[in-house]
């Protein structure tokens, strides 16, 4: 079957959708020779799938899970009966109009390690067409275009001003005083945009017999596969995240700031039932060996950043009548 096919898509500034917004645009298909065909389809869907694979030198064992957020179809041609029916060689145009349900998780990609532990999490949304022709052997011919999608979270962390501390007892042997690290940060807002920059201070006391060789600032992302037995967490520093600032002497307890910008492509996931995606801003104490360093992690939640979508009314206001002009057009041909 010579069939070629081209989507057009009425994409937002920055081709990036939101959830809830409408999809719109065109497919031109052609085919090179008069062709027997039962079905055509038009869809948008929207998948997730997460695959967590454990290797050790015994074995491996995968878990695979798969999730369906759109399945809109069209159907713009269907012979019901097993014969099909001829569809002349030439050139056909569809448009199409769909709209994103508000409440699904954004497009996701990634690859992560953690251990013995790999990762490979997805979601993708996209527009297809799907033209089926009779016989049991006779195997579908698939065209896709992918769209980014967005959607947001309704923020579950406090809006106020938060406290958090960790304090790290360090090994001295023949002394009676303990040592100890102390971090301790506030954070204004818990909640935060993407591309935004976040400002934090924080204190560390270091009423340790050691200097602190450095302290580390940096965003992590933390990605949790829900569908397990054993929740395993793949830990990601967003890169262009980390600082690290100077060595803390001893009985030192300074007043540290810091500013970092939140990632462009940061956004929280919490509506996915394979997975959940946070972040955290971390601080860590750099100590000396053999100890082991001092971390505190504080959560945050980060929400999107806005930009103009394509709103109903900016949809063609004729669709309908089009949609129905062109399928009429369609069926008159094998009449």
């Amino acid at each position: 079957m010579g069939v070629s096919c081209v989507i057009s898509l009425k994409a937002p500034p920055g081709g990036v959708f939101l959830a809830g917004s409408v999809v719109t645009g065109e497919i031109t298909y052609s085919v090179n020779e008069n062709t027997v065909i039962k079905r055509i389809t038009m869809s948008l869907k929207g998948i997730g799938t997460v695959r967590v694979v454990m290797s050790s030198y015994k074995r491996q064992h995968t878990t695979f899970n798969k999730e369906r957020y759109v399945d809109n179809n069209e159907i713009i041609l269907d012979k019901g009966d097993q014969h099909g029916t001829t569809l002349n060689a030439g050139s056909y145009n569809a448009p199409f109009k769909f709209v994103i349900p508000e409440k699904v998780p954004p497009s996701t990609r990634a690859s992560r390690r953690e251990g013995n532990y790999r990762l490979k999490y997805k979601i993708a949304y996209f527009v297809s067409m799907k033209f089926e022709r009779p016989g049991f052997m006779a195997f579908p011919k698939r065209f896709r275009k992918e769209i980014q999608v967005k959607s947001d979270i309704t923020p579950t962390l406090p809006r106020e001003p938060l406290t958090y501390g960790e304090q790290k007892k360090l090994f001295h042997p023949f002394s009676s005083t303990d040592s100890i690290v102390h971090i301790k940060s506030t954070i204004l807002d818990s909640v935060v945009k993407a591309g935004d920059i976040l400002h934090f201070e924080y204190e560390v006391s270091n009423k340790s017999h050691l200097a602190i060789l450095a302290m580390q600032t940096k965003i992590v992302e933390m990605i949790t596969p829900k569908k397990r037995r054993k929740h395993i967490t793949f830990k990601h520093d967003m890169p262009g995240t980390d600082a690290k600032q100077r060595r803390i002497e001893v009985g030192e307890t300074p007043q540290l700031f810091v500013d970092i910008k939140i990632p462009a492509d940061a956004l929280t996931i919490d509506t996915c039932e394979l997975a959940t995606r946070k972040y955290g801003i971390c601080i860590t104490a750099i100590l000396p060996l053999p100890h082991l360093n001092l971390q505190l992690l504080i959560p945050i939640e980060v929400l999107m950043k806005r930009d103009t979508v394509i709103r109903e009314n900016d949809a063609p206001p004729s669709y309908w009548d089009v949609m129905r002009e062109e399928k009429n057009k369609l069926e008159s041909l094998f009449e």
